[in-house]
């Protein structure tokens, strides 16, 4: 009985998913008219190279196939799949100009056609507005309809949602602390499922708590589909060579740059005028110079040369370097050496602030996302033609 219960409301609530479906859809025939009035010139598209002769023919047999309204279902199969295809060429700019307004309308005619993935195309679309408001109300109605066909790429637009909707927290900081154990548990559901845009999602979030050896492990398993993860996966391997090198430094040296003196103020010669102390410009250079060497921001990292130069912009006058400094000796190892670890936390702090936080300008802000949750499903041989 109970077994009854639950399938009749599952499958009411699929009739309302349904229902509310329908009626969000624009009508199929002026949906169409509005598409065929489209005349572009084939030579226009997202990249700056003119797409060859069979690049154009494809597009064109594309538009044909999507708006001929077939009445068979091999036909309406066809349409559905060539009208979702184009709803992702305008959603990427891929042959075609960017137009994310005309990718939805592909979308709208992939889903009167009843193709699976026309409810990702359009919770996209409600996600982000596609040049209209966002509407989080709809997604989450395609979104359970996507869940039908793919529950993993479902998982990772509902955690899309409820991020969104989450209140703001001035007090918020990065990484899994920032997720709740629902919004966790989304992105474990779609890594697990194989979607690669929650594997870089989830590679940030760790990357971001300073676990990297996690972070490179999703960002490797997502290279095989994503650029982006690859070159984030490089990203990461090279910055735990980096402070594997720094980690190594024998205690010895550590505690020797923990205990040598402040360097002495540096004095400058300007043509032949007398010799002047450091301005404040010259100490911040000096800061950002240090900055530069405790995090490997295009230089190998390097320790030793940071709390060097920490000094001497600190000796010079930098409020930053002073801090800096302050905060490294606060935590030293058992032994009175470099703590390898807090120096690798301190590279992304900003001291710049009243309080110390986590600077979003450096550090794991460096590793990217794909431009939509989407571009998995564009064939390869699109993608060519994306700047």
């Amino acid at each position: 009985m109970w077994l009854s219960v639950l399938n009749a409301s599952v499958a009411l609530a699929q009739w309302s998913d349904d229902l509310q479906v329908s009626q969000s859809l624009p009508d199929m025939a002026p949906l169409m008219k509005a598409l065929r009035n489209v005349n572009e010139p084939e030579s226009m598209g997202g990249s700056t190279r003119k797409l060859n002769e069979q690049a154009t023919r494809e597009l064109a047999n594309l538009k044909t196939t999507a708006l001929s309204a077939p009445g068979d279902p091999s036909g309406r199969a066809a349409a559905g799949q060539s009208a979702c295809l184009l709803g992702l060429l305008y959603l990427h700019g891929a042959a075609v100009n960017p137009d994310s307004a005309r990718a939805r309308q592909w979308f709208s005619l992939c889903a009167h056609y009843r193709d699976p993935l026309a409810s990702a195309g359009l919770a996209w679309c409600a996600l982000d507005g596609c040049q209209s408001a966002p509407n989080l109300s709809q997604a989450q109605i395609w979104v359970r309809r996507l869940n039908r066909v793919e529950p993993a790429r479902a998982a990772h637009f509902q955690w899309l949602i409820d991020v969104q909707l989450r209140p703001l927290n001035p007090k918020a900081t990065e990484g899994l602390q920032t997720l709740s154990t629902p919004e966790r548990n989304l992105l474990v559901k779609a890594v697990a499922g194989g979607n690669v845009h929650a594997m870089i999602e989830l590679g940030i979030l760790h990357a971001q708590s300073h676990d990297l050896a996690r972070a490179l492990q999703l960002f490797d398993q997502a290279s095989g589909q994503s650029r982006v993860a690859a070159e984030n996966a490089a990203w990461v391997r090279q910055r735990i060579a980096a402070e594997h090198a720094a980690s190594v430094m024998p205690s010895v040296t550590s505690q020797a740059i923990l205990a040598a003196p402040p360097t002495p103020v540096q004095e400058f010669t300007i043509e032949s005028k007398p010799m002047v102390m450091a301005t404040p410009e010259q100490a911040q250079a000096t800061y950002l110079a240090a900055r530069r060497f405790h995090r490997g921001d295009g230089v190998a990292l390097n320790y030793a040369e940071a709390i060097r130069l920490y000094r001497q912009a600190d000796a010079q006058g930098s409020g930053h370097a002073k801090r800096m400094l302050s905060l490294i000796y606060s935590r030293t190892t058992p032994e009175g050496g470099l703590d390898a670890v807090w120096m690798r936390q301190l590279a992304d702090l900003d001291v710049n602030a009243p309080v110390p936080k986590q600077d979003v300008a450096l550090g794991a802000s460096a590793l990217r996302r794909e431009p939509t949750p989407l571009i998995d499903l564009l064939p390869t041989k699109w993608r060519q033609w994306m700047d």
